[in-house]
């Protein structure tokens, strides 16, 4: 009987111990010196509604698509935190130079100042799909640009036009290991790609908005690894904040 009156008292202690207590403390230390991280990191829509209604995680990527924005990095989980995951294909797989390719067809640009800039990248894939019959049959729902794109850089005859096109920051186009990667680099944000974008479209000034990038930036780990990020979701809130656009995401 002692030893059944042990048992349940040590089992009580135990329940009362790891069910009641230890969560109890780990809730009030995280809400005493982490508040933002123990209610989930949430970023405030302060810029469109005065109500602080939560705009998202600044540990979750979000889908930003409009040109007003900066976008994050490309998910092959669809930004689904409930199913967070990378294509795991390699760097010499077909299908991952594919989506690249479909990606970046309606995007790249030529260096500016170069020779090849008389005309945009888009117009001489145009061009050059032309002077091709034999391709005039492939399906192309997706654009001249973006499904021929990978042919145009292929050709011989567009070397030097290939030469002359703006260099891409890895992570614009690559996806992260789970897919919800909220960061991008900062030679990413203040590339032509993004930077430029974001300057048609909301009218700042191209330094001011450098600069505000800049300010924006992390160091990982004090710069110990890595390269200077930008959290994607807190950089629009504050674009939004400082600088309005009528459109959004």
């Amino acid at each position: 009987m002692n030893h059944i009156r042990s048992n349940l008292l040590l089992m009580l202690l135990t329940l009362a111990a790891c069910c009641v207590l230890y969560p109890a403390v780990l809730y009030a230390v995280g809400k005493v010196f982490f508040p933002s991280g123990a209610a989930g990191s949430l970023v405030d829509d302060t810029a469109r509604d005065t109500t602080g209604t939560p705009r998202g995680s600044r540990l979750i990527a979000q889908p930003f698509t409009g040109a007003e924005y900066f976008w994050p990095r490309p998910s092959a989980a669809t930004y689904n935190a409930a199913a967070a995951g990378a294509s795991n294909w390699g760097a010499n797989n077909p299908k991952l130079r594919d989506r690249v390719c479909q990606q970046l067809g309606p995007l790249v640009v030529y260096k500016a100042g170069s020779k090849s800039a008389v005309h945009t990248p888009q117009q001489d894939i145009e061009a050059w799909f032309a002077a091709k019959p034999e391709l005039a049959a492939v399906p192309h729902e997706a654009g001249v640009p973006a499904t021929f794109f990978d042919q145009w850089l292929s050709d011989p005859a567009n070397a030097d036009k290939a030469a002359d096109l703006e260099p891409v920051p890895a992570d614009f186009v690559t996806t992260s290991g789970s897919g919800l990667d909220p960061h991008i680099t900062l030679r990413n944000a203040l590339s032509v790609y993004q930077l430029d974008r974001v300057v048609r479209t909301r009218s700042v000034p191209p330094a001011e908005l450098a600069e505000l990038v800049k300010a924006k930036a992390f160091a990982p780990l004090s710069g110990l690894v890595g390269e200077p990020l930008v959290n994607v979701l807190e950089l629009n809130a504050e674009l939004d904040t400082k600088y309005p656009a009528h459109a959004r995401r």
